[in-house]
């Protein structure tokens, strides 16, 4: 693959994975594309981006707090992937159980001892939604090297996400911590809403029919090119049926489908109107300028989420005392200390949902997160199983 092929591919994902995950906070999927991604181990400074050269003198640790198989298992192709191993940034990735789920536990120790590079933390029960004691499971050694936390419901990730909010972290010391762009963000859905990046999505209003192909509904299915044109099954409008289903569907493991036809006209009657974030004028391109021409934005204080952060150890040790995390690092310290969080809009990842979308579990999009991964990032000996839709329980 050339670097004007990748170029090419990573541009379209990217177009997509915005248009259908930001199209509604309870639905994201997967980009569709015509290249096939190398497969690791691959050296990442030979295939993508020359400039983004892991520093050698640096240990970059990942730290997951696990608890659900059912979306990290697909996250795990991802992770490995980043490893040093197999030419990432990733130089250990250390799983901090919180969960007493037995199922979970078993899956995540066995995988601990399958990948080389996996370590798992021991943790007290006690510490289960503890974020304070679930962040301080340092290790000697740690003092001067960098975390890059990553919540285990990440359900994608551009292939320079964790290197580029990493190289944005060095390249950046008046930081405080380094954030991607987050599909299914309340905060970085509003800025990719009215940055224009966001299409029309409505659930399906009635089942497909039995011969739909497999490419639109199932459990190989993730293009989104290939699903059928949103219609309504009666006189009512749009907005109506809204009002009439909320953001349910039809059955269980439905379809969000595209409005084609007046896409933008019909934006605001698709529930990513209910998008919200405090800003303080209504001038607000001036404001929050999304991406400077290196792809970096401040958001000036503002709450963000913290699915997948980047920030310097000892940076964390010094300053984080307790408290709810996501507050306290993007609000709470950055300002006593005016050092910014940074979001590094050239990288992407996907969050699968939050406890207040319930309804997540009612559609295929955790299906299609799982082909998508299955033909794009996972090696042939790695796929993961393609079993029941949506059994996965909402995230935190």
């Amino acid at each position: 693959m050339t670097r004007d092929q990748v170029d090419g591919h990573e541009a379209e994902q990217r177009e997509e994975l915005l248009s259908l995950s930001a199209a509604s906070s309870d639905d994201v999927e997967a980009a569709d594309a015509e290249q096939t991604y190398i497969t690791y181990p691959y050296i990442w400074s030979t295939h993508r981006d020359t400039t983004l050269v892991k520093p050698e003198e640096i240990k970059i640790i990942g730290l997951l707090f696990y608890g659900r198989k059912r979306s990290l298992e697909i996250l795990d192709c991802y992770l490995q992937k980043n490893l040093v191993s197999n030419g990432g940034f990733l130089d250990e990735i250390r799983f901090i159980r919180g969960t007493d789920d037995i199922d979970d536990i078993v899956w995540v120790s066995q995988k601990v001892r399958e990948v080389d590079g996996y370590t798992l933390i021991r943790s007290d029960a006690n510490e289960y939604g503890d974020y304070h004691a679930m962040w301080m499971h340092t290790q000697a050694g740690d003092e001067g090297q960098i975390y890059v936390k990553i919540d285990d419901d990440l359900a994608w990730m551009s292939d320079l996400a964790i290197p580029q909010i990493v190289s944005t972290l060095l390249d950046h010391p008046e930081a405080l911590a380094v954030l991607p762009n987050l599909i299914n963000s309340a905060s970085l859905g509003f800025m990719n809403f009215h940055a224009g990046a966001v299409n029309a999505y409505l659930p399906e209003v009635q089942r497909p029919p039995q011969n739909v192909s497999d490419a639109s509904y199932g459990p190989t299915a993730w293009r989104s090119s290939a699903l059928p044109t949103w219609k309504s099954a009666s006189k009512l409008s749009i907005s109506e049926v809204i009002e009439e289903r909320g953001d349910g569907g039809p059955y269980k493991n439905h379809r969000w489908l595209p409005l084609r036809e007046n896409n933008k006209t019909h934006l605001q009657d698709t529930p990513i109107q209910d998008t919200v974030f405090e800003i303080p004028t209504t001038d607000w391109k001036s404001k929050f300028d999304f991406g400077d021409s290196d792809g970096i934005w401040n958001p000036m204080y503002k709450r963000m989420n913290i699915n997948l952060i980047a920030i310097r150890v000892n940076d964390l040790l010094d300053n984080y005392s307790g408290g709810g995390d996501e507050h306290e690092l993007t609000i709470t310290i950055p300002k006593r200390l005016s050092r910014p969080v940074l979001i590094q809009t050239k990288a992407m990842a996907a969050h699968y949902a939050f406890q207040v979308q319930p309804k997540m579990h009612n559609t295929d999009a955790l299906a299609r997160y799982r082909a998508y991964a299955n033909e794009m990032i996972c090696p042939a000996d790695k796929q993961i199983p393609l079993d029941e839709f949506g059994t996965a329980e909402p995230g935190a």
